[in-house]
């Protein structure tokens, strides 16, 4: 029961009483606390009429250690001055600003990747005698925090044979390679790799796109099997994130996630990161890797606390890395990222692993 309803209680109970008993001197503080009742619950209404408490944005992205902006706004003049705003649940009560429009700023900082709920504001209204009282709460907050990406030297990337091959590398078609797509023409592409028909129907050179050439890419594959704790697992999202960027705005690459056939491929000008980080954020530890694009890869780079499967490394015939938040028995470490070693796994080690 609210302040206001029990001091009204108590000004019938005494006008009943003076009535009872014949004792019309309980009839004036009965009467009093009804007036005063009444008038902090009008006032108090009076206040409230229109008031809103809003948040910009209802929803953001950031990335791991970044600070996240929230405009709280209270709008309402009378509202600014008879309220206390809890800018948090749990956070100590303050005057609202009657400068500029009554608007306050969060900057939490978001240490960790996954989707987050800022609880609601709230802005209590109430007379100066705190006899009634109105509460206003703001929508929730949900921040998207994204894997951060750390951003790893050229000298480095090299290591890993991710740096910009000869052009004519890319104009020698491999033996047995098979069309599978078009794609606009590229200078110093062979005549023969031209396809005519597109041609002679847009009027725009055209040139036939081969299977093999997505396979000399490097793959980045994040494995989420069996990590130590969910911190390991984090930092090899971060891992992956960080790599996969690296290498595609040099030359792209393919970045393969858990319980997925196909990997995702990434261009120089990132085209398709966006919604590729925000699925990162959610991944959830577990699921199994998808063999075949790992066996088609020139390059593999192997996120994950332990190497590839045995019976996939045995079928590897490409370069393989290990990326890892511990570092391989007898393994040279070429360089970390995201606090993950990076280290070439041989033949041997990859049938051990």
């Amino acid at each position: 029961m609210s302040g206001a309803r029990r001091l009204a209680g108590l000004g019938v109970a005494l006008c009943l009483l003076g009535g009872a008993f014949a004792a019309s001197a309980l009839y004036v503080p009965g009467l009093t606390l009804l007036l005063l009742a009444a008038a902090a619950q009008l006032g108090v209404r009076a206040a409230a009429w229109g008031a809103r408490l809003e948040r910009e944005p209802p929803r953001a992205n950031v990335e791991e250690g970044e600070t996240v902006t929230i405009t709280l706004r209270v709008h309402g003049a009378l509202a600014r001055w008879a309220g206390e705003l809890c800018r948090v649940p749990g956070a100590e009560p303050e005057r609202v600003p009657r400068a500029a429009g009554g608007a306050v700023t969060l900057a939490p900082t978001m240490s960790r990747r996954g989707l987050h709920r800022i609880g609601p504001s709230q802005l209590r209204i109430a007379d100066p005698l705190a006899i009634a009282a109105r509460e206003l709460c703001s929508p929730d907050t949900e921040v998207l925090v994204l894997p951060r990406i750390e951003a790893i030297p050229a000298r480095r990337l090299a290591l890993l044979g991710a740096a910009p091959r000869d052009a004519r590398a890319h104009r020698r078609e491999p033996a047995g390679a098979e069309a599978d797509g078009l794609r606009p023409y590229r200078p110093g592409t062979p005549a023969n790799r031209i396809h005519w028909p597109s041609v002679a129907r847009t009027g725009a050179l055209i040139e036939r796109q081969l299977s093999a050439e997505r396979d000399r890419h490097a793959l980045v594959v994040l494995d989420g099997r069996a990590p130590a704790d969910g911190r390991a697992f984090d930092m090899c999202v971060r891992a992956a994130a960080s790599l996969a960027t690296g290498i595609a705005r040099r030359e792209g690459c393919g970045l393969l996630l858990p319980d997925v056939q196909r990997a995702y491929v990434l261009d120089p000008a990132l085209s398709s990161w966006e919604p590729l980080h925000a699925r990162l954020a959610l991944l959830a530890p577990g699921g199994s890797v998808a063999h075949a694009p790992v066996e088609r890869a020139a390059t593999v780079v192997w996120v994950g606390v332990g190497g590839p499967p045995r019976a996939l490394a045995t079928r590897l015939q490409s370069s393989c890395y290990l990326v890892s938040p511990t570092a391989a028995a007898g393994a040279r470490v070429l360089f970390t990222v995201s606090g993950c070693a990076v280290h070439a796994l041989g033949g041997a080690a990859r049938a051990a692993a």
